[in-house]
């Protein structure tokens, strides 16, 4: 995405920093489930649009992230920390797929592709984008996951 010969010419640096963001992306994908399981969006809609009473009434289908589970394709630095944050902060059941199983962190299970679709509630896809991974999940994996998952 970087136009690397353009910023050569024009003497910009660039470098490849792995992980560098790892905690600011993870915390993006658990405000993410936050703003889901507490429909946050909603619920600030309603508000503005039907005041207080009419808003607190959403809060009946709210949901807590504790108990669930989390799915993590890619546990790299940014799976690793997502998967930190998710089992140690919010007590959540963590399953990860990546090519290396044995170098999964602890407290992360290893699952397949299909049993890790069929049993998490929520599924965070923290693999580069590559020719290898390109078309990894496909609607029948997403088939696969439970109705209400994520919501």
């Amino acid at each position: 995405m970087i136009p690397i010969p353009d910023c050569t010419a024009h003497g910009v640096l660039v470098a490849n920093v792995p992980g560098a963001n790892a905690d600011s992306v993870a915390e993006f994908a658990i405000g993410q489930m936050l703003a889901i399981a507490r429909h946050a969006e909603a619920m600030h809609a309603a508000l503005l649009s039907e005041g207080w009473d009419k808003a607190r009434a959403r809060t009946a289908s709210a949901f807590e992230l504790r108990g669930r589970t989390l799915g993590i394709v890619g546990v790299g630095a940014v799976g690793r920390r997502l998967a930190e944050i998710a089992g140690t902060g919010f007590r959540m059941r963590v399953l990860g797929h990546r090519r290396d199983r044995d170098a999964l962190p602890p407290g992360v299970d290893y699952a397949s592709l299909e049993t890790l679709f069929a049993e998490s509630d929520f599924v965070v896809l923290a693999c580069p984008l590559t020719d290898e991974t390109r078309g990894l999940v496909s609607a029948a994996l997403l088939a696969r996951m439970r109705p209400g998952a994520g919501c």
